[in-house]
């Protein structure tokens, strides 16, 4: 099963259906359910956390998408509970070490959007000079543009425009 059939059907059974059953959860007067949505995107805001990470190295594998699937139900099935084991032995243990900390990082959310931009531009800053280097060192950085025919002479346009 690739990878344009499966995507969607990840979506369906992974965010789609849960939000239905979150939303009529929402509209019960029993907080047992809410309880259960509620660990399950808890859960899944983790694994997708770690998807941005591991997600290009093991989507090739052949069984990924029929595994990712099996996983969305395990975690909201019934009789499994995947949500609420991974929620008890991994999610909270984690939250609860480190709740003080990230509260306190949590508290400035202006400067973190801030550090993240310039972390971020930082990063694309970095990749571009790699590109500029690869290019170089494979010649294909050389200036492959046509040379200007001295006919044409400067660009048309009018002159009054002013730049931004």
């Amino acid at each position: 099963m690739g990878a344009v059939i499966s995507r969607p059907i990840c979506a369906l059974i992974g965010l789609l259906y849960p939000a239905y059953r979150s939303w009529k959860a929402l509209n019960t007067p029993d907080h047992e359910d809410d309880k259960r949505w509620l660990t399950y995107w808890t859960v899944v805001a983790g694994v997708n956390a770690a998807e941005v990470f591991t997600d290009s190295l093991i989507s090739w594998f052949p069984l990924y998408w029929p595994a990712k699937i099996g996983f969305y139900i395990w975690l909201q099935a019934p009789m499994t509970e995947g949500a609420m084991h991974l929620y008890n032995k991994f999610v909270h243990p984690t939250l609860k070490q480190h709740e003080d900390e990230i509260d306190k990082a949590l508290q400035n959310p202006t400067k973190i959007a801030m550090d993240i931009a310039s972390h971020a531009g930082k990063l694309a800053e970095q990749g571009v000079a790699v590109a500029k280097a690869a290019a170089a060192m494979s010649g294909h950085g050389k200036n492959t543009s046509p040379p200007s025919s001295p006919s044409l002479g400067p660009a048309s346009g009018p002159s009054h425009v002013a730049s931004v």
